[in-house]
């Protein structure tokens, strides 16, 4: 049986081959363990797919040069006014912070607060993950695993919730009536983020959930991870932890490792074995992993390799606490800019908790 795992990117500036950086560390982690000391590393062992919907917000934000008055113009002309930010941007700001606003933050500001947006970005991941979908049942029978992480997670949440109501392109191959992905991976879920602003899905009971949460009819994957971390300031903002999903629902958090100082990084959370061995496990549809091994690897497994950063820690822990009590999505589009910064700024200060894993 075809085995496929898709990949999707959150926040940030992703071209074609982003996913590079997370299968190299998903084969990096699967190789502490014995049945990857020999034979075909973890990603040959399967296929893996690359999401990419970035160039929706590129395209846009690419006219506006980086001003503010720009931004401020088109987003009343989209029929939403963004006083907070238009008066934030405009206020003396280190470049580091608005540098992270125009390549990062201003990605979930875009999804969640314009629907145009949002039905362009849908539309375009449903239709690559039907294209997946379809291109691997045509060699037969296939078990699809997604992996998503930060505004990906939303992303697919929304896309998802499409492709599995409505037939696609008149195929009702993938609905969830007649067919179901394996698992969803969701890393620092934030399905919950400005959820006032997205009044067509709601999220504890859409078809995006696992089979012990409903019936086959109206579930769309037999298995549903969502990892989160103490301190990741955008899964705090807008937590996301549905408490009747069944057994098929597998919590994992709180998170406690610093590794590196975007505790947000994708690679961050793929970093702990308590993340990796079930996605490894779940993508591959067996227990090559065992628990022993697992618990094994968690015993040695430091919370924090950055000794002499302390005051680093600190910081960031601090600044993602202050995001926690974003008020609306401005607020937290302005939190998440400057707690890059902070992060970015602490990683520089102590190498220990630098990580090329800033934008996702």
């Amino acid at each position: 049986m075809t085995k496929v795992l898709v990949v999707v990117h959150g926040m940030g500036e992703h071209a074609h081959g982003w996913s590079a950086d997370v299968v190299a560390k998903l084969d990096a982690v699967a190789a502490q363990y014995p049945a990857f000391k020999t034979g075909p590393r973890f990603s040959k062992r399967l296929t893996i797919e690359e999401i990419v919907y970035d160039d929706v917000f590129a395209n846009i934000v690419s006219t506006w040069n980086r001003d503010a008055g720009a931004l401020d113009a088109w987003a009343k002309g989209a029929g939403r006014s963004l006083p907070k930010l238009a008066s934030w941007l405009r206020s003396p700001l280190p470049a580091d912070t608005t540098g992270f606003f125009w390549t990062t933050a201003i990605d979930p500001l875009l999804y969640r607060g314009f629907h145009l947006v949002r039905d362009d970005v849908r539309a375009q991941v449903t239709k690559q993950v039907a294209d997946i979908a379809m291109r691997a049942m045509r060699a037969g029978a296939a078990e699809i695993s997604v992996l998503a992480h930060s505004l990906g997670t939303a992303v697919m949440h929304d896309s998802l919730d499409v492709l599995g109501r409505k037939p696609f392109e008149r195929n009702e191959a993938l609905t969830a009536a007649r067919w179901q992905f394996a698992n969803l991976f969701m890393l620092a879920d934030v399905c919950q983020l400005a959820r006032n602003l997205v009044a067509d899905i709601n999220y504890f009971d859409s078809i995006v959930r696992p089979t012990s949460a409903g019936s086959a009819n109206d579930t769309y994957c037999q298995f549903f991870l969502n990892a989160w971390h103490r301190f990741d300031p955008f899964v705090l903002m807008a937590p996301f932890r549905p408490v009747t999903w069944g057994d098929n629902y597998i919590p994992i958090g709180p998170l406690e490792h610093f590794h590196s100082a975007n505790v947000h990084g994708y690679t961050h959370y793929l970093d702990h074995p308590l993340v990796h061995v079930p996605i490894i496990n779940g993508a591959l549809g067996a227990p090559l992993i065992s628990d022993a091994e697992q618990a094994k690897v968690l015993a040695s497994y430091p919370v924090t390799q950055s000794v002499g950063c302390e005051t680093q820690i600190a910081a960031v822990i601090q600044k993602a606490k202050e995001l926690a009590n974003a008020a609306d999505l401005e607020e937290a589009v302005i939190g998440i800019s400057e707690f890059l910064a902070v992060a970015q700024r602490s990683a520089d200060a102590c190498k220990a908790l630098a990580s090329k894993d800033m934008f996702v």
